[in-house]
């Protein structure tokens, strides 16, 4: 169209595309300007130019020859005009119908949350073609804290319906929130497989996290008074134990001590204490113990919480030394 127009100078100020339906009536216009989209040389010269992949167009129903009309027009009024057939074929279309989740999920414990995908469209997807299904939790808006996961199913045959299972290990998240998640499921997210409409390829559900406590005890919260004692000196082992979890819970502590190469920790004499720490808060406390011979020995706190969300911060281990002269080498910290 435009080496019928090289004799003339102009610009293009816009294209016009009128795609017809064979259905009478039936008809798509797509109006294109020229700030929107650039014309490429085409092979190097600059009396043929393109336009690519500026409007892709499928059909669900409405199948078979369409006729494209190209109108170009420049400030002058200069007219190009030219008519083709297309042939539309039918395409899938992708629904993210459903998305199931437990109501209720307490914080800690693996849950399962269920897509199900379902091709509602004429046109099969070939087996050896992946269909990317995604998963977002969030709370508030969707932002860089939110959890995303994506699965892949192989293909979907008009009719057919897939269920994508997403695997969760419940989180209480952000408290302002009172434990409240959204879900928001997505099919063909970034729209690689062409679809008659991409209106319904996502869809939502609403999850509630109880809370639960989470103990923990830190190395550098343990003290000993005095720091270095002698024999038979009766040391003060001061501990802090935290719930950072937003639950209360009852915690057993338990104080142990083994000789530095000894195989089995001994429960310190009074060394277990039950305690009901309360969300997001802490208690103190302190054991005696009696440091009968000189060597270096290791205490260590274990803390039992039947209910909590992590137990992988709940030992803490510390070295001290009995006897000998001042020892200016850092501790060893577990």
């Amino acid at each position: 169209m435009v080496e019928k127009w090289k004799s003339k100078s102009g610009m293009v100020s816009g294209i016009e595309i009128r795609l017809i339906a064979k259905n009478e009536g039936a008809e798509n216009i797509v109006y294109i300007d020229d700030l929107g989209y650039s014309f490429i040389p085409l092979e190097g010269g600059r009396t043929s130019w393109k336009l690519t992949d500026f409007y892709t167009f499928q059909n669900g129903t409405n199948v078979g020859n369409w006729r494209i009309d190209v109108t170009l027009v420049d400030a002058s009024n200069y007219k190009v005009e030219s008519t083709q057939l297309i042939n539309v074929e039918p395409a899938p279309n992708l629904d993210v119908f459903s998305v199931v989740a437990p109501n209720m999920m307490k914080e800690g414990q693996e849950s399962i949350i269920s897509v199900y995908v379902k091709n509602e469209g004429p046109k099969s997807i070939e087996e050896n073609t992946p269909i990317n299904v995604s998963l977002t939790l969030y709370q508030g808006e969707i932002s860089s804290q939110s959890i995303k996961m994506v699965k892949a199913i192989s293909g979907l045959k008009k009719g057919e319906t897939k269920k994508v299972d997403f695997t969760w290990r419940a989180n209480y998240g952000d408290p302002s929130f009172n434990g409240k998640w959204s879900a928001i499921a997505r099919v063909n997210e970034k729209g690689e497989i062409p679809e008659w409409q991409m209106t319904d390829d996502w869809n939502t559900a609403s999850m509630e996290v109880e809370p639960v406590a989470d103990m923990e005890i830190r190395v550098h919260e343990i003290d000993f008074s005095p720091s270095h004692p002698n024999k038979n000196d009766t040391v003060n082992i001061t501990a802090i134990i935290h719930n950072i979890g937003y639950n209360p819970a009852t915690a057993e502590i338990n104080f142990l001590v083994k000789e530095k190469g000894a195989r089995k920790y001994t429960l310190i004499p009074g060394g277990s204490i039950e305690k009901i720490v309360g969300k997001r808060d802490f208690v103190v406390l302190s054991v005696p113990w009696k440091a009968e011979q000189n060597g270096t020995y290791c205490i260590k706190i274990k803390i039992d919480c039947d209910d909590e969300y992590n137990k992988e911060n709940n030992v803490a281990v510390k070295d001290i030394r009995v006897g000998g002269g001042i020892d200016a080498s850092p501790p060893s910290i577990q």
